[in-house]
């Protein structure tokens, strides 16, 4: 499981802004882009992105701070409108209304099941953007949120248990994290814990650099019994491996 301590990411509104540039696995950067760039996210956008920042720790206030911002950045969407369509579902996904248990993000697995998130169409955004985009917009995607732009695209051979846009998340965790070790990503929420880890273990050197620190690594062994979602050949980003 991913739901670990909740605290441990401590997003809030003010290092909203470095954690989404430096932490934020590339699903929710292409959530929260898709909003910036004035478009704001329909359903299946939300439902995705919702509990993803409730788990990283961002508190109701700040988060209902940051919805209305990012939903007014649409000159469709008025203040009103927000309070009386989307702040009831953002108290939800707290805990706060309907059945009061607070919602978790999907898995990887879950997100790329075409049942669930199918290809986006038209003004949508949701879902994986290794699936979800085609090869320049995620190209453009990962340029700007700290690499792996320098993809090729090919069919991959994932081990079983895993599926091919897995594979290709975690090499652009590698990129942008430097000496860190492969693994395969299962949850958005193991990327962000992860990327906040290796940094904190930096900070760490950097202030004793006369101890050795080390990042313990998240069980992330490809379930054998998992049956996978994706039949046929994928066309997705394959990244080189970063020595």
């Amino acid at each position: 499981s991913f739901r670990g301590d909740e605290a441990s990411v401590n997003l809030q509104l003010s290092n909203f802004q470095e954690m989404y540039e430096k932490s934020f696995p590339p699903c929710m950067q292409y959530l929260v882009k898709f909003q910036r760039d004035g478009k704001h996210l329909k359903h299946l956008g939300r439902k995705q992105l919702r509990p993803l920042l409730r788990e990283a720790g961002l508190p109701l206030e700040d988060a209902l701070a940051w919805w209305r911002r990012e939903f007014l950045r649409d000159v469709s969407v008025t203040q009103e409108s927000f309070d009386s369509e989307h702040a009831y579902h953002i108290k939800h996904a707290y805990g706060l209304e309907g059945k009061r248990k607070p919602a978790y993000g999907w898995s990887c697995w879950r997100t790329l099941d075409q049942n669930q998130f199918p290809i986006p169409k038209g003004a949508e955004a949701h879902g994986c953007p290794f699936k979800s985009l085609d090869e320049a917009d995620l190209r453009e995607l990962l340029r700007q949120h700290g690499g792996g732009d320098e993809v090729q695209l090919s069919e991959v051979s994932p081990p079983a248990g895993l599926a091919s846009e897995q594979i290709c998340c975690a090499r652009v965790f590698q990129r942008r994290h430097p000496g860190s070790e492969f693994e395969a990503m299962k949850h958005p929420m193991q990327f962000l814990r992860r990327s906040r880890a290796y940094y904190a273990a930096q900070l760490a050197a950097e202030a004793h650099p006369e101890v050795e620190v080390q990042v313990m690594k998240e069980n992330c062994a490809p379930n054998p019994k998992k049956p996978r979602i994706c039949r046929k050949p994928l066309r997705v980003a394959q990244l080189d491996q970063f020595d």
